[in-house]
């Protein structure tokens, strides 16, 4: 990841964590999934169902992949 696509995923992420979904590539979110699975950026395992549900509720229509 260069220098601009981490300012922009640091950005995104903090959008999507205020419960605002831009628009963004699959690779995002699927780095940020993996950060939730993982235990970073919750603050609890609730916490980081919500947050992957989120991600899945506001993207899946988006992103057929997800």
């Amino acid at each position: 990841m260069d220098k601009r696509q981490l300012a922009w995923y640091l950005y995104w992420r903090a959008e999507v964590r205020q419960c605002r979904f831009p628009d963004t590539g699959l690779d995002y979110v699927t780095l940020y999934a993996t950060e939730l699975i993982n235990g970073f950026g919750m603050s609890s395992v609730v916490d980081g169902y919500e947050q992957l549900m989120g991600l899945w509720l506001n993207y899946r229509d988006r992103m057929p992949p997800l």
